[in-house]
């Protein structure tokens, strides 16, 4: 074949790839812009399932992903208008019966916070995962009684104009109702959580129950209740509460001596340390013991008629 053939054959198929492809454009979903991101629209790029390492021996990783200060943007998944329980991220460890063992710990995943420096002080928190739950609906959409928000050592976050939210729950997390908020949390629950309290929103807390809260009771918080926090507000405990009762062998009433002999001075122990002692578990003399920070004070109960 001489060369101007040649180049007439070559050219033919370009021709026809081009044609080809101008075709399939008119019938098939194609890649688009977004932002900046490449969107395919029509189905999964990679298969259904990836499996890497199916036989992963010790400390191998599936998957790693690293972010390196200064990329323009760390590696990002948006799994758009997903729905029933379809996340934009599954990640899944099998051991199955011939590979069992028994002896090692089997991780559905880990996320590190790896914190390597030599030198200076870290002022803020090292978080190795962090969720946030977020709200921003608007117009006719609701909460249903069961529903609820929910953040992961991150936060509880709110930006919605409506809403009647039944339930939060916020774990090392940070409540934050931000411009535009206007909805209402009936109950919220935060363990270590805080509130936001430069957050210029107009969410309304009816009532937040949190476990060692740090921060004190913003404006639009209705009831606070908190178990070992800051300043003078109630712990709520949502019924009857069992209070440990000791049963050592003491005099009637119990002396100075043998409280600090049990329990150390009332300095040691605090304002406000009390507990119950049932004299020898005779159910005989029961006696409530409270510390003011200077004194032991003994008061003895009187049985029921």
């Amino acid at each position: 074949m001489n060369f101007r053939s040649d180049f007439v054959f070559k050219t033919s198929k370009i021709f026809f790839f081009l044609i080809v492809f101008l075709l399939s454009s008119f019938t098939h979903a194609q890649w688009s812009v977004e932002g900046g991101k490449l969107i395919w629209p029509n189905g999964p790029v990679m298969p259904k399932t990836l499996i890497i390492y199916d036989d992963a021996s010790s400390f191998q990783n599936a998957l790693d992903l690293w972010y390196d200060q200064g990329a323009e943007e760390i590696p990002s998944i948006f799994y758009k208008n997903a729905q029933n329980w379809r996340p934009a991220l599954r990640i899944q460890i099998d051991v199955d019966s011939s590979h069992f063992t028994g002896s090692t710990h089997i991780l559905g995943g880990i996320s590190y916070a790896f914190l390597t420096t030599n030198h200076g002080t870290q002022l803020e928190p090292l978080v190795g995962f962090q969720g946030v739950g977020w709200s921003s609906i608007a117009g006719s959409a609701s909460w249903g009684a069961n529903s609820s928000i929910i953040g992961l050592s991150g936060l509880v976050y709110s930006d919605a104009p409506i809403g009647l939210i039944p339930k939060s729950i916020g774990v090392q997390s940070l409540y934050s109702f931000e411009s535009g908020a206007n909805d209402t949390i009936t109950n919220a629950y935060g363990f270590k959580s805080e509130i936001n309290k430069w957050g210029s929103g107009n969410t309304l807390v009816d009532t937040f129950y949190s476990f060692h809260s740090s921060n004190d009771k913003p404006a639009n918080i209705t009831k606070f209740y908190h178990f070992y926090g800051k300043d003078d507000y109630p712990s709520y405990f949502g019924g009857a509460m069992i209070q440990k009762v000791y049963t050592y062998d003491v005099e009637n009433p119990p002396t100075r001596g043998e409280l600090e002999s049990l329990f150390g001075t009332p300095e040691e122990a605090g304002f406000g340390f009390n507990f119950f002692i049932d004299d020898n578990a005779e159910s005989a003399n029961l006696y409530h013991i409270v510390s003011d920070g200077v004194r032991w004070w003994v008061f003895t109960a009187a049985q029921a008629p």
